[in-house]
């Protein structure tokens, strides 16, 4: 838990940090995330997502080490929610809850597959779910 909690709170500055660093338009900030994803998935230390992996170890809702997984997946959904709702999305929670969904998505392929690829994807993915929803 303590080990999933340290990298939760990193993971979460990093993300942060480059929200910040792309200004004030929530399409350049959804792209920083997923350019975070992508230099993520470049590197020798990606071996897929100790969150994702924590959640299919301790399925039992109430396990801590779950516990733990799900309460970042549910920390980075909220920073997805904070940039649908700037951008006027008509449903913010459920682009962000789709966004999610894109990205975990995207970890999963980039491990199966070890390129980079599916970050680009799931970030035309989800500026195309951005504008729909902000149309």
């Amino acid at each position: 838990v303590a080990i999933l909690e340290e990298r939760s709170a990193a993971l979460q500055a990093a993300v942060d940090a480059s929200i910040a660093e792309a200004g004030r338009s929530p399409t350049r900030q959804l792209a920083a995330v997923f350019d975070g994803l992508k230099q993520w998935f470049a590197t020798d230390e990606f071996k897929g997502c100790a969150f994702i992996r924590a959640l299919s170890e301790y399925p039992e809702p109430g396990h801590p080490i779950h516990r733990a997984a799900w309460a970042h997946k549910r920390a980075m959904n909220v920073r997805l929610r904070t940039i649908a709702a700037e951008a006027g999305a008509r449903d913010p929670a459920a682009l962000a809850d789709t966004i999610s969904l894109l990205i975990d998505g995207a970890i999963v392929a980039a491990h199966a597959t070890d390129t980079t690829q599916p970050a680009d994807a799931a970030r035309i993915a989800a500026a195309s779910l951005l504008k729909a929803a902000t149309a």
